[in-house]
């Protein structure tokens, strides 16, 4: 299964994604090379359960107004 040039694995509840290239930082959620809304709606559409408090403190710390 492929989403967005990667290469995705499904075991159980977790995901696994293993990334072409690196994520241009942590909170880079759909690997487009920037964090902007796109990201932060992944995170919103995945919280508790994908993604938790601590994404969500990461991702506001690197984003920009």
């Amino acid at each position: 299964l492929e989403l967005n040039g990667n290469i995705a694995f499904f075991q159980g509840l977790e995901d696994f994604i293993i990334n072409n290239k690196p994520a241009a930082a942590p909170s880079d959620l759909n690997f487009d090379g920037k964090v902007d809304y796109l990201d932060y709606d992944l995170l919103v559409s995945g919280f508790g359960s994908t993604y938790n408090i601590f994404d969500f403190n990461r991702m506001i710390s690197t984003m920009k107004p």
